[in-house]
């Protein structure tokens, strides 16, 4: 948990996607924010490189209490491969080099769901395989977080973000929430999203959800 109302270092990594900027400025109101990568607007410090480059990523960890991880970040034209590659590999040399954290998010996607028939329902209860257990007690807690197109707000989700890292101990060392918005079905849930981190969403997407009347 990072204290309320303290200055603490957070390193976001794939801020070069709408959500990553939306969560680099939100923070960085409150926190010293640090990006690996770029930030347009200049609102935060940068540090060019790749985080599967073990020293880089020691470099953008340093002094850092947290690390939030984009992993859905390869870029428009990257192959599958290398956005799988980025998202293990980099999420591997972060939390691996990062001495000081405290907490590790992970941001990714519930995009292999959608195959899955509409009445399947999916919450936050499913773990990957293989196993996140047990993890390292010297490791700091990660959390995964889960989302999909049209399913939540930039701001939203930014905001779980920052709750996120005030949240106190969760109950596990290796936690899965749901990030979107209340939708009009219920193959997802974000319930455990906003019983632990105390999260609502503001920003209604229904209409992108539900068919024109005729």
């Amino acid at each position: 948990m990072l204290k309320r109302g303290a200055l603490v270092r957070i390193l976001v990594s794939g801020n070069q996607t709408w959500l990553g900027e939306s969560i680099a400025r939100r923070l960085a109101a409150a926190h010293d924010v640090v990006a690996l990568g770029t930030m347009p607007d200049g609102s935060v410090r940068t540090i060019a490189g790749d985080a599967r480059d073990r020293d880089v990523a020691t470099t953008a960890t340093e002094g850092c209490d947290a690390v939030i991880q984009i992993a859905d970040s390869a870029g428009i034209g990257a192959t599958s491969v290398e956005a799988l590659d980025l998202a293990t590999r980099g999420s591997v040399s972060l939390i691996t080099t990062g001495k000081s954290l405290s907490r590790f998010i992970l941001l990714s996607s519930l995009r292999l769901f959608e195959r899955y028939p509409t009445h399947y329902w999916i919450n936050e209860q499913w773990s990957p395989r293989p196993t996140t257990d047990p993890v390292d007690p010297g490791q700091p807690a990660p959390v995964r977080f889960g989302a999909f197109p049209f399913s939540v707000s930039w701001e939203d989700a930014a905001d779980a973000m920052r709750l996120a890292l005030r949240a106190p101990e969760f109950p596990h060392p290796f936690e899965v929430f749901h990030i979107l918005g209340d939708l009009p079905h219920d193959k997802y849930s974000n319930e455990k999203a906003k019983r632990l981190l105390h999260w609502q969403p503001r920003d209604a997407l229904e209409s992108h959800w539900t068919r024109p009347s005729h």
